[in-house]
């Protein structure tokens, strides 16, 4: 590393959280509320009904009920009667005590599905694990890894689309349809800001123009 005309090695170069290269510090450890519950949480309306929570700084008044990682099998079951949106995400595996959510691509299907990635800290090594709402039977490539250090956005969309293959899922629903394609998923971290927006770009170049652009705020 190069240093000043004073010594002092300059700062290390800062990498915009829209690049491939990003990597957050860590997964773990973080005091941070949003993290910790949507860290946990499985079900998309339960996510959104503690994020609108979060923002508006009303968090105290949901019941601890909405907050527990996974809802016991009566209430799930009861939950999907009253509307399928009720019943997504809330399949996927709970997370172990010493995992986190990282990533989630959730579609709009009937019972908006979600296909995950988890991190565990290990005596060395993270490992990950891709995980769906249906046993794994949804996953088509190797669900699991490890890395010394977070993974950079880049590896970590290579990694996930490898295991889980999105635009595959997108040409069978809306083949030659790029509009409907791209309303039919989100893309949500709390580590990777702008992976939602990097999951549109790579569609965008794969099944039409890319215009897109996500801005490093």
């Amino acid at each position: 590393m190069k240093r000043s005309a004073s010594g002092a090695s300059p700062a290390p170069e800062r990498i915009p959280v829209d690049s491939p290269d990003y990597r957050p510090r860590t997964y773990f450890g973080i005091d941070d509320l949003q993290v910790e519950l949507l860290g946990r949480v499985k079900g998309v309306a339960r996510r959104e009904v503690l994020r609108a929570s979060l923002d508006a700084g009303r968090i105290a008044e949901i019941p601890d009920e909405v907050k527990q990682a996974a809802l016991p099998e009566a209430e799930r079951q009861a939950a999907g009667r009253v509307h399928p949106i009720f019943m997504g995400g809330e399949y996927l595996p709970t997370v172990s005590k010493q995992e986190i959510e990282i990533a989630r691509i959730r579609i709009e299907s009937t019972t908006f599905d979600v296909t995950s990635l988890y991190a565990r800290q290990g005596a060395r090594r993270i490992h990950y694990r891709v995980v769906d709402e249906y046993g794994g039977d949804t996953v088509s490539g190797p669900a699991k890894r490890t890395s010394a250090h977070p993974l950079t956005m880049g590896e970590l969309i290579e990694f996930l689309l490898g295991a889980w293959d999105l635009c595959g899922v997108l040409e069978m629903n809306y083949e030659g349809d790029l509009e409907s394609m791209l309303g039919f998923f989100v893309g949500e971290s709390e580590f990777y800001p702008c992976f939602d927006e990097a999951l549109r770009k790579l569609v965008r170049e794969r099944f039409g123009t890319d215009e897109s652009e996500c801005d490093d705020e």
